[in-house]
């Protein structure tokens, strides 16, 4: 059942969708008796509390050994999407009996022969499930149009999937959905349309607006992510074309924007979420944004993981080759719970199952250890705020009326990776630029005497003035270890004339103090005794926003209204 009330009750089967000839059946490789063991790199073996281990270390057998088929998928609209079929069989043969079924990974990026495909998909037809993996229409071997991204008629494919899928004569007629990243977005804008036979999805590095979280970061182009993304779908040379076109015909948080944002819609998803993200993720706060929006169906995994890390390989195939992923078999039991109703198969043991990172091993080759939440920021947590001092101090008391002006470097960085960094990759170091004279506004907190917890939001207040009608905030929270290297934990970015909101521009005054309020996302930190705090601000963030920002000067006003807020714990 759901937190505070009871529910998933599934429809009754609707009417069945004809389905086109299949392809020829082949059998995969012979059931372990067993799973095997876990990788040892896997974030599942972090030190946690009892109970979250047992969950992530969930051990049903496999009883099938996966069929596949090749088969197309007629669609309400007229056309088919080409798909693969993995189903539960025995030597060869299709198994009897009534499954559950999995659509897996909705996304134009023509994977369906990948390894990693393949071994997920395998997995989970070899525990009982008709899994199905498909393209999306225009790309792949399915025929159509792709225009651009997440078009209105591709959820409605979505949806003749599940119900199709359902319609099988083998169906139990419950229905799951999981992805990552675009897979995400269409397993999320899939179940705001309700269809009857979705009991649940699992959403993996999610993002809940995907213009402020990546494209058009705070309202600010980011060059590297529009020039990136068009080069992965398998789609031809004129989608691709048309697909960075609708992003640089939308710089502001218009239309186009609004109907492929999850986060406006998220009330109408009716069932629950496992929703697994990293915080060091190009989409850090997706899931935080799904538990606001559905707090008694939203249960979150958040990890110390990149946007390629989230989910290791499946059990019995190598393991990632980015360590610290999630094992496969605690997604496994989510399924098994709400799918087949397994009672082995328990819900998560807490609303939020968290990762609380440190800038050095804690224990042997991980950075940290999972912890247990039953709200967030946890209960106990303690508002704080930091003030910015002219002398480049952090100071929990409001200094006096001052300022401290900075020279817009456009190039400033280095930013994290294309798809997020670790805090400790040597690559994203920020000990040279916070060095840099005039270029960046660096205020540094004095060491801390004992271990301390950041846990929740941490936010920029700022006051400033310019004499430009425009400019780019980045600013950092960075810290800074003992042995004097600095690590970047988060980073927020706001256009300056979208201050009020993305949808439109409002002109800054020049010369004048104006209020901005930047967020730097959720985190779960531990800083070490003799470790420092460091919040930083600078006009670029090199090579992940455009080095377009208008020169000249930034005057931070300092005393009442320039100052950090978080919770401490």
């Amino acid at each position: 059942m759901l937190r505070k009330k009871s529910w998933l009750a599934v429809a009754a089967a609707g009417p069945v969708i004809a389905c086109t000839a299949f392809a020829a059946v082949t059998s995969a490789a012979a059931t372990p008796a067993a799973p095997p063991p876990i990788d040892p790199q896997s974030a599942s073996n972090a030190p946690a509390p009892a109970a979250v281990r047992a969950w992530f270390h969930y051990n049903r057998p496999a009883n099938y050994d996966a069929v596949k088929q090749e088969v197309n998928v007629p669609m309400k609209s007229g056309g088919y999407l080409s798909c693969d079929r993995y189903r539960p069989g025995h030597d060869g043969k299709i198994a009897g009996g009534k499954h559950p079924g999995l659509i897996w990974d909705f996304w134009a990026y023509g994977t369906r022969q990948s390894a990693s495909t393949v071994g997920y998909a395998t997995y989970y037809a070899d525990h009982g499930y008709d899994v199905l993996v498909c393209d999306v229409a225009g790309s792949g071997k399915s025929p159509g149009t792709y225009k651009t991204w997440f078009q209105p008629s591709e959820t409605r494919d979505n949806y003749d999937l599940i119900e199709w899928l359902a319609a099988q004569p083998n169906s139990n007629g419950k229905i799951a959905q999981t992805g990552g990243s675009y897979g995400s977005i269409t397993a999320f804008r899939v179940a705001e349309l309700d269809p009857p036979h979705l009991v649940t999805i699992v959403p993996e590095a999610s993002p809940s607006n995907i213009y402020a979280d990546w494209i058009y970061p705070g309202g600010i182009p980011s060059q590297s992510s529009m020039s990136y993304w068009p080069t992965t779908p398998a789609v031809p040379p004129a989608s691709r074309a048309s697909t960075l076109a609708s992003f640089q015909d939308n710089p502001l948080y218009d239309a186009f924007w609004k109907q492929v944002a999850v986060e406006p819609r998220l009330s109408s998803v009716k069932v629950p979420v496992l929703d697994i993200a990293g915080y060091f993720d190009i989409f850090r706060d997706g899931a935080f944004t799904t538990l606001r929006h559905l707090p008694l169906s939203t249960w979150i995994i958040d990890g110390p993981f990149i946007h390629q890390s989230a989910e290791d390989n499946p059990p019995g195939y190598p393991p990632s080759s980015l360590p610290g992923a999630l094992s496969s078999n605690a997604i496994l039991e989510w399924l098994d719970h709400w799918t087949m109703g397994l009672k082995s198969a328990k819900l998560p043991p807490s609303v939020l199952t968290s990762f609380e990172s440190s800038s050095t091993p804690q224990h042997g080759i991980f950075y940290g250890e999972w912890h247990s939440y039953t709200q967030w920021p946890p209960a106990g947590a303690t508002a704080a705020r930091l003030y910015p001092t002219a002398s480049l101090g952090l100071s929990s008391t409001r200094p006096a009326p001052s300022s401290v002006t900075y020279d817009v470097n456009p190039s400033d960085g280095p930013s994290a990776a294309i798809l997020g960094s670790l805090p400790w990759d040597p690559a994203v170091d920020q000990t040279t630029a916070d060095a840099a004279v005039g270029t960046r506004a660096v205020f540094t907190l004095a060491p801390f005497k004992t271990a301390t917890r950041l846990t929740g939001d941490v936010t920029l207040h700022l006051r400033a003035s310019m004499s430009m009608k425009d400019t780019y905030f980045a600013s950092n929270l960075e810290v800074v270890t003992a042995s004097g290297k600095t690590e970047p934990i988060e980073t927020g970015f706001l256009r300056a004339e979208l201050r009020n909101s993305l949808s439109y521009q409002t002109p800054v005054p020049a010369n004048k103090p104006v209020n901005y309020t930047i967020d730097l996302g959720s985190m779960d930190w531990k800083f070490q005794p003799g470790e420092q705090l460091r919040i930083t601000l600078s006009g670029g963030d090199t090579p992940k926003i455009a080095e377009n920002a208008p020169a000249g000067l930034v005057h931070i006003l300092i005393g009442a209204g320039t100052y950090i807020t978080y919770a401490t714990s």
